[in-house]
């Protein structure tokens, strides 16, 4: 094949990445370069590789008037799979819902991504796959997502994922699969030995000016060097004119050369790619007043331009289409979309698109009929597409009308991942309309999403419109005000802006009797009103209101109370998994990993942490990823895993999205605090923890104030500077109603920062403490008792403490606070416990997937928990067994109790 001169590397990859899934191994790669590069023909041959060697191909090319239909490309792809009997049931019903062809509710997004991953992989267990994705840059959203969630998890099964996608030019869409951080291969210019191969081999003899010139215009791009011989003169040939342009000049400039009838047949097929060749026919002669036949196709298919493709009629090339559509006039355009509406009036979601091209002004109609395809996109997962068909709705209508439209299109950008790149645009023409009363806090509501975190004035404002609309609407009134609490809990608020919230929220509600108040305070409050706050929530738990309850388990993480925060996230987690809600699965995933880090259960923290960083990535929820990646770095510093510790730290700091979030900066400096004491660099530690208390400083968050309290302890105790710390413990010691891990800090340091008159008592008060449930400030405590005990010369008291404490930091997994345990008992004479072998690590979803094997679940009932395939968790438990020394599943509950105990 000519296109492929040149492309021996690139032929390579993909054939290894084909022969790979046909073997048993899976993968994907994204081929990005600019149009006419030569990607399909690449994708051609690989498709050729699979036929041959008998795998399933399944092709998907996105089509620019089809980026508004939702799930348009997965229906390309599945649809064959979909009416395959031998295929489970289960996933496929829950798709003919998604995709409109079943009567049922669509799920969530991520329920169709699920299924869309089980169904290729059973297809694929069956016969080797090769899914092939052209155009990706103009695949609706929705479907690229679902697509993206595949691809990221295609290793574990036989079927490799090829996706191309156009680059290197300014006019390229953004694409969901481009960016999903799959393997990337840039498909650059051949090189010029090879372009001049190419062309000669295209062209023949060319008159030496003109091939040198052809040859410096094309750059190297195979279509520009197959094209551009075609359609240019020596003595009019620029070089300047953008590569796409040039090719889409080549194109056009076959078009008057064409019959009209056989320019309106391309026009139609332009407008609409989905149409088959008879359908085309009937609407050209509806627009032309003509009868038709089929050799109205004869022209274009001898220039090149178009192919029949069974039923359909396939362009050349995308820039073909995309000249034939330019070159037509405006006049000509209305008048085939209203063609098109009338042909397709059976397909409403293709109509209602052409009946909008073709309108010239208001239309209150087609503006209903528009909101009509929004709320039906929305329900059935495509949320990109319903914000879209909202903000087309909205131009269509005028008034009071025209600005809900805007509202409720940014109000579902903001719901699901969509601000970032929506909200711009849509604010800009919601203000154009002057909006008041309701309309102007839902506007004050969406603002404040792009300001930035810590905006004192974003803040402010919101409290003011939710005061203002408050006798009109509460629970708009209530969900700005909690806007603005979320703000002062991340953006780590003044006592100043947090009572400005409060005070606001008591007006609402003096007894904090509501569940969205009792929210907005957790988020607000000063420790002092956890007291309250609990008992508030221990109420609400016993109502029957599913969603009246969820209101309460936050505030249990938000006030420190991580013994009832253990008892009651699993739980929620659990039914949110069940209920397909992946979002509120990814939010408990985050309370839980902070809650496990207090109650020492870190192998599931980690485990926990993990899975949020890739939930809330998938779901671009930067809320969630973010505290996900400073736990993880977390728990690395604590276990000695102290270089992890400072790459995740990095990691986390270079995001983007952490701008002025200062409740996760203060969890990644009081990770740097622990990875300095566990390194022996005391001083060091001091000045870090020290910023935890400065409230100038970008790492100050109140309830690092608390949380940081032992780190405090320790830092001064070690570098000498206890009478600056214990300043701060005066400062911060004024909670009347101390609970949690709150009142464990607080009991914690003032027996470690005590006076050597005092410390006698307050450790003895600090030991009758019930530490149980908080093991790792309970090993801290008794290492500092061990040493107190030591430093004053009572050798044998300071054994049972040091001994306790190395027990404790062993069975954490604590390794550097352990080496201290242990070095102070050698300093007593005593021998600490002997360091105990354990099975291989395993990672933290291979420690998800043990645990939950353990309990008995099958493969597909953990892969519906933790959003994989049954074949990646057969592949995890393939490599578990050796790591815990088994060789079968009913071995899984005895060798964790096992490591547990050892460990």
């Amino acid at each position: 094949m000519a296109w492929l001169v040149g492309r021996e590397a690139e032929l390579g990859l993909l054939h290894k990445l084909v022969a790979t899934a046909f073997d048993g191994t899976g993968g994907a790669l994204v081929l990005r370069g600019p149009a006419g590069i030569g990607k399909s023909a690449l994708i051609e041959t690989a498709q050729q590789q699979a036929h041959t060697t008998g795998m399933t191909v399944l092709a998907a090319r996105g089509v620019a008037s089809e980026t508004l239909l939702p799930f348009g490309v997965l229906h390309q792809l599945l649809w064959p799979l979909l009416r395959d009997p031998r295929l489970p049931e289960t996933p496929r019903q829950l798709l003919r819902s998604a995709l409109g062809a079943a009567g049922a509710a669509a799920p969530d997004l991520y329920a169709i991504a699920l299924a869309t991953l089980e169904l290729l992989v059973e297809a694929a267990e069956r016969n080797p796959i090769l899914v092939v994705a052209e155009d990706a840059h103009w695949f609706d959203r929705s479907s690229a997502d679902v697509l993206a969630f595949v691809a990221r998890r295609a290793g574990a099964a036989p079927m490799a994922l090829v996706v191309a996608v156009r680059g290197g030019d300014d006019t390229t869409p953004a694409d969901a699969l481009g960016e999903a951080g799959l393997p990337d291969l840039a498909i650059g210019p051949l090189a010029e030995p090879d372009a001049r191969a190419l062309l000669d081999r295209a062209t023949g003899q060319l008159p030496a000016g003109l091939r040198e010139r052809i040859l410096t215009a094309a750059s190297g791009n195979p279509l520009a060097l197959l094209e551009l011989p075609a359609s240019v003169r020596e003595e009019s040939f620029s070089t300047v004119v953008p590569m796409n342009a040039r090719l889409e000049s080549a194109f056009t400039a076959r078009l008057p050369e064409m019959p009209d009838l056989t320019r309106t047949l391309l026009l139609a097929a332009a407008a609409e790619p989905s149409c088959t060749l008879a359908q085309l026919l009937t609407v050209v002669a509806a627009v032309s007043g003509q009868p038709v036949g089929v050799d109205v196709l004869d022209p274009a298919a001898g220039a090149g331009l178009v192919r029949s493709h069974g039923l359909q009629l396939r362009f050349r090339h995308p820039l073909v289409a995309s000249a034939v559509y330019q070159a037509a006039s405006p006049s000509d355009r209305i008048a085939m979309h209203a063609a098109l509406a009338t042909a397709l009036a059976d397909q409403p979601d293709r109509a209602i698109w052409h009946r909008s091209a073709a309108a010239t002004g208001p239309d209150p109609e087609v503006a209903a009929d528009l909101q009509v395809f929004a709320d039906r996109a929305a329900r059935s997962g495509a949320a990109s597409v319903a914000v879209a068909a909202l903000e087309r709705a909205a131009s269509f209508s005028g008034g009071p009308d025209r600005v809900d439209l805007l509202l409720r299109a940014a109000e579902l950008a903001c719901e699901t991942g969509q601000a970032r790149e929506r909200l711009p645009t849509l604010l800009e023409q919601i203000r154009a309309g002057g909006p008041s009363g309701r309309d102007a806090a839902r506007r004050m509501q969406v603002e404040a999403v792009l300001a930035p975190i810590p905006d004192t004035q974003a803040i402010a404002g919101l409290v003011e419109h939710a005061a203002g609309i408050w006798e009109q609407d509460r629970a708009l009134a209530y969900s700005l005000l909690l806007a603005a609490a979320i703000r002062c809990w991340w953006g780590g608020a003044s006592p100043e802006l947090r009572a400005l919230v409060r005070d606001v929220a008591d007006r609402f509600d003096p007894e904090v009797n509501n569940p969205p108040s009792l929210t907005v305070h957790a988020y607000a409050s000063q420790p002092e009103r956890s007291g309250l706050l609990l008992r508030r929530a221990g109420a609400l738990l016993a109502d029957p209101d599913p969603a009246r309850r969820r209101f309460a388990i936050g505030v249990y993480a938000l006030t420190g109370d991580f013994v009832a925060s253990a008892a009651i996230t699993p739980q929620a987690i659990a039914t949110a998994r069940e209920n397909g809600q992946v979002l509120l699965t990814a939010r408990w995933l985050v309370v839980q990993s902070g809650t496990s880090f207090w109650m020492g259960m870190w192998d599931a923290g980690i485990a926990e942490a993990t899975e949020a960083e890739r939930l809330g990535r998938e779901l671009r929820e930067p809320s969630i990823y973010l505290v996900a990646m400073a736990y993880q770095a977390m728990y690395a510093a604590a276990r000695g895993e102290l270089d992890r510790a400072e790459d995740i730290v990095a990691a986390t700091l270079a995001e983007p999205d952490l701008a002025g979030n200062r409740a996760v900066l203060a969890a990644t400096q009081k990770t740097r605090v622990m990875v300095a004491l566990a390194a022996g660099r005391p001083a060091d530690a001091m000045e870090r923890v020290l910023s935890l208390y400065d409230p100038a400083d970008a790492h100050h968050h109140w309830m690092y104030e608390y949380w940081a309290l032992s780190d405090l302890a320790e830092a001064a105790r070690a570098a000498g500077r206890l009478d600056r710390a214990r300043e701060i413990l005066a400062t911060v010691d004024q909670v009347a109603e101390p609970v949690g891990s709150i009142r464990v800090s607080l009991v914690v340091t003032r027996a470690i920062l005590a006076t050597d008159d005092q410390a006698e008592s307050l450790f003895e008060a600090a030991l009758a403490e019930d530490l149980a449930p908080w093991p790792w400030e309970r090993a801290r405590l008794n290492l500092a008792y061990g040493r107190y005990l030591r430093r004053h010369l009572r050798v044998t008291q300071s054994r049972a403490p040091l001994r306790l404490a190395a027990e404790l930091f062993e069975r954490l997994g604590g390794i550097a606070w352990l080496d201290q345990a242990r070095s102070e008992l050698r300093a007593t004479g005593a021998k600490g416990p002997a360091p105990r072998g354990g099975p291989a690590a395993m990672t933290a979803q291979e420690q998800q997937i043990a645990l939950l094997a353990a309990e008995g679940l099958s493969n597909r009932e953990i892969g519906e928990r933790l959003f994989l395939s049954p074949r990646t968790v057969g592949s995890h438990l393939y490599r578990i067994f050796p790591k815990l020394g088994i060789a079968t599943r009913a071995q899984l509950g005895a060798a964790l109790t096992r490591d547990h105990q050892e460990t």
